[in-house]
Order: C-alpha cells, then structure tokens, then sequence
C-alpha cells in the first residue's frame, strides 16, 4: 500500500507551500527588527531628533502588529495540516489493519497493536507538526542572518563557523543514546499495555485465585523498566539544552573579545551597525537551538516510522477480488480443502469435500479439536484453504469482493464484540434501521427478557465488553446483530453454546421463520437443538467421516452415536 507517512505530506503539498510563504514573511518581518533598532540608535546618536524616534517607533508598532497577525494565521494553518496528517495516519494504519486476516493479525502482541495505532501514530504526526515548527523557521531565519551579517560586518561570521562543530558533536553524541533508547521505550509502552490489557480482561479470574499480587509485580516491573528508560532519555535532553546554551554564550563571548576593536574604534553614529551585527549572529544561534530541538523527535519517529513501515508493508494473505457476489440464492461448495497453519505443521483440516444448498440448515457436530470451527472459518473466507478451493455458485470464493461476501454470508462467533453504547446502537453496528424493526429482530432472537427488565429498553447503555449482560444475552445480541442484516448465509460457531436448550430450539426456529431463504450453517457441541436440521456433518481429526440427517447417522456412524449417547448421559444439555 502507499506510505501514509509520506503520502500525508503530499496531500498537504498546497498548504505546506503556503506555510512556507507566510514563514518566509514572518522571519523577514523578525530579522528587520534589528535593522530598525540599528536606524533607531544612529539616528538618536547623531540627531537627536525627538520626531525621529516617534517615527522609528510607530514603524516599529506597525511591524509588531502585522507579525501577531501574521502569526495567528500561520497557527491556525499550521495547526489544521498537523491534524489533518495526523488523522490521515491513524486513519490509514486502522484501514490496514482491517484489511489483515485474523491469522495475520494473531502473531501481533495485543499491546504492540494499541500502541502502534495510538503511540507510534502520534509520535510521527508530532515530527511532522516539529519539522514544520521548527526547521523553516529557523533555517530562514540562518538565511537572512548570514545575508545581513555580509552586508553589515562579515567578520562576525566567524563566531557561527565556530559554534557549528560543536553542536554537531553535542547532538552526534544525544542521538547515540537516545536512539537505542526511545526504541527499548516503544517495546516497554507494548509490554505495559498488553499486560494491563490482559489484567483487566482476566480481573475475575486473577481475584479467583488470589494473583493480585503478582499481576502487581508484574505492572510494577514493567513501569520500572519504562520509568528508567524515560529518566535516560529526559536526563540526556537536560544535559543537551544547558551545553547548547553555554556554546552559544561562549560563541557571544568570543565575537565580543576578537571583535572589540569594532567597538571601540567605531564612532558613536556606527553603534547601531554594531549592534545589529550582534542581534543577528544571536539570531542565527538561537535559530541553530531551535534545530537541535528537533533531534529527540527525530530519534522517536524514527523508531515509530520504522514499526509503522514494518506493519503497512505486511500485505494480507486474504486479497479480496474484483467480482460480485451472484445474486440470488447462494450454494457453497468444498472441494478436497486442507489447512495448515505453516508448511512443516499437519493439516489441522484434511481433503474435506463438502457442498451446501442455498437455504439449507445444516449442522456441524465432533468432539473438540475436529476441526468444526476452522471449517465454518473456510467457508466464510477468515482462512484460506491452503489445498483445494472452497467455491460459491461454482466459482472460487478469491475471486469475489470481500466487501460484497462479508454483506451477504455472515459468521457469528462465539465471543463477538459488544461495545459501550446502548443496546439498539450495538444490534444495528452502524447498519441504519428503525428503532421498531430492531425491537423485533431482538425479541426473535431472545432479547425479549432483556428488553423487558430494563426500563430504557433499546436505549439501554451496554458497557464495553458486555460485563452488564449474561453469557447468553451477549450471544443473542451477535445473532440479532447477523439477523438484522438478512444474509443469504449465516454461519454460527458455538454462537448458542451459553444458550439452554429451550431458548435455543425457539431461537432456530425464529431464524427459520424470519430467514426461510437463508442457508444456516451451525457448529455446536448439543446435539439435541440440531436433531431437525436437514443435514448433519460429523467431523474428527480434521475430516469428515459422516453426513445425513439425525436418523441415518444413528444408524450409520458410530462416533455420531457415542456423543449423542453421551449428552443423553449428562441430561441432553449443556
């Protein structure tokens, strides 16, 4: 994909350009002060005219004024390309992540992700905003510098040619140990996160077993290494300003000790030059400073933009086509599938010919390990099959648009997101419907007890996670959530597994009746909900060893036998 760290900048090319105009303007503006000031001296020194100084200080007034003005329009376009880059940033790294398959995005440690959307993206974005702020600026304002210092007194060019080698040599020696530091800080910031993450989704199972204390040690130790890092980093950046200054300072010292015969030789009108010539070589070494500002941003967002470029070079293993899905009914078909993890691994889902009606239910049962959900994965396209072809309507599902095949055949996982928003907002996810026609979606689907002990009814807030819903209550929201959208395939991994069999019998045949057309294909371990399906497939070590309906395969498969025989055992429930 483009670069979103150099395209940003492109897409902002019209407005960098009139930033660098206006930044031009505004340090011509700054560098006529000393001019002014040395007009200001000689003319007081050899005139002594009261009107000329009223004169030299309205002029003066006039340029304060024009530069605030100057100055609040540069902030303001300033400030709306930074924010524009770096919402383009966020945006581009979150679009790409989308795009990965869940494999892809699985090998990420959960804490490098959030802190390469967040961290990583602000630090670029934040170099960006510093290069603008503060390399044109002061390269200009060097320019202009060494212009007026060769008009007015050349000699004094020496002092900047002596202070360069040093502050190159203090900031060679900055980034040496900032470098290595900032990218040991990034990895902190992903161990920091992940593990807070991973406390607060597990906190009932850590008070469980009484692990509050080592998941303490485990915050703690993590906080350490990152508050160690950030004192290297801070101390070195305390130490780098102080000596910029005493260079600069020195720098002074020596224009007045080699240069002194300037000013005691030169006559009382010329002490205005003088003067200028001294503003302007301050001029250039605070310009130089404020460049040197920009090396501890450049050290971060080279460790960030390296990360960031790591991630957007990925390309995802699940391409999407250009073609659409057929309309109508659709028929998916299995034809000799296998799936392996990686090319040494065994196939975790072996030569599985398969093929599915449009509007047929069919059910998928096995003990655990089958390879049940990995199927349903295959058939919805979250995995490509890495032998055989799973096909649509007799073409291969590659070849169609992602976003037309994630419209019309939806899974439902068994742990689907419910986020913080009210319990309409998280069945519609951003599909626009009427509030009645979602009230019905969700009372088909077993939300009718929800809806009746909350008082807001759909207008209850849901926090985030769902920790104010039952198992079961969440798992009937992703179902109303896949419902509402009618798809022509609905695919339900485990996706009742919190459900007791009552509510999920009446929760099928709701479907049934609201989605007659819909082929259901449906992974459960409860055989007893799925006996009326049209068809069940048995699967173990990753095959399939047996299809039919309830009768034939108590007839013919004997491991369809022993696990109904089982659940009979157990009550025939969960």
């Amino acid at each position: 994909m483009k670069d979103p760290i150099v395209g940003g900048v492109r897409r902002e090319l019209g407005n960098i350009l009139l930033l660098i105009l206006l930044t031009l303007a505004d340090s011509l503006i700054n560098s006529f002060f000393p001019l002014m000031m040395s007009r200001f001296v000689n003319g007081a020194m050899s005139a002594g005219d009261r009107s000329w100084i009223l004169q030299i200080g309205a002029e003066l007034a006039g340029l304060v004024l024009l530069d605030l003005a100057l100055g609040i329009v540069l902030v303001r376009l300033l400030t709306g390309i930074c924010q524009r880059y770096a919402h383009g940033m966020r945006t581009a790294v979150f679009d790409h992540l989308l795009t990965l398959s869940v494999r892809q995005v699985s090998r990420f440690p959960e804490g490098r992700l959030l802190t390469l959307v967040t961290s990583d993206t602000e630090l670029v974005s934040q170099f960006v905003a510093q290069v603008l702020m503060l390399l044109l600026r002061p390269l200009m304002l060097i320019g202009i510098g060494v212009g007026m210092l060769l008009r007015l007194n050349p000699p004094l060019i020496g002092a900047v040619f002596v202070s360069l080698p040093i502050q190159v040599l203090i900031l060679l020696l900055t980034m040496r140990r900032m470098i290595p530091a900032f990218a040991r800080t990034q990895k902190g910031m992903e161990r920091l996160a992940g593990h807070l993450r991973e406390a607060l989704a597990g906190m009932r199972l850590i008070r469980l077993s009484r692990k509050e204390d080592a998941e303490s040690g485990r915050l703690k130790k993590d906080h350490g290494e990152l508050y160690t890092e950030n004192l290297l980093i801070q101390r070195t950046v305390a130490w780098m300003n102080p000596l910029m200054m005493l260079q600069m300072d020195f720098s002074l010292l020596l224009v007045l000790v080699i240069f002194s015969r300037l000013f005691s030789d030169a006559r009382a009108e010329g002490m205005g030059d003088v003067m200028a010539g001294m503003a302007f070589v301050q001029q250039i070494l605070m310009s130089l400073m404020m460049l040197a500002q920009l090396f501890p941003g450049y050290s971060r967002a080279r460790v960030s933009g390296r990360r960031l470029r790591e991630l957007l070079a990925m390309e995802t293993d699940l391409p999407g086509g250009e073609e659409s899905l057929p309309a109508g009914a659709l028929a998916l078909s299995l034809e000799h599938a296998s799936w392996r993890s990686d090319e040494n691994s065994p196939p975790a889902i072996s030569d599985v010919c398969l093929t599915v009606a449009p509007g047929e239910r069919v059910a998928v049962v096995g003990p655990t390990g089958s390879g049940k959900s990995l199927l349903l994965k295959l058939m919805c396209r979250l995995v490509d099959p890495s032998e055989g072809t799973v096909r649509i309507n007799g073409t291969d599902l590659r070849r169609f648009s992602l976003t037309d095949l994630r419209r019309r055949v939806i899974p439902v996982m068994q742990y689907d997101a419910v986020e913080e928003a009210t319990l309409a907002d998280n069945i519609r996810y951003g599909m626009p419907a009427e509030a009645a026609e979602v009230e019905r979606v969700a009372r088909l689907c077993q939300l009718g007890g929800l809806l009746e002990e909350r008082e807001e009814g759909l207008d209850a807030l849901l926090y985030s996670d769902g920790c104010s819903l039952s198992g079961g209550q969440k798992q009937c929201l992703s179902i109303a959530r896949a419902v509402l959208r009618r798809p022509d395939v609905l695919i339900m991994d485990e996706s009742t597994a919190h459900l007791d069999l009552e509510t999920e019998n009446n929760l099928f045949r709701e479907i049934r009746r609201e989605l007659p057309g819909t082929t259901l294909i449906v992974c459960s371990q409860r055989i007893h909900a799925l006996t009326r399906f049209d068809r069940i497939i048995v699967m173990d070590g990753g095959r399939v060893l047996a299809a039919g309906t309830h009768e034939e395969l108590m007839e013919s498969s004997p491991i369809y036998r022993e696990i109904y025989a089982s659940q009979l055992r157990e009550g025939g429930a969960a």
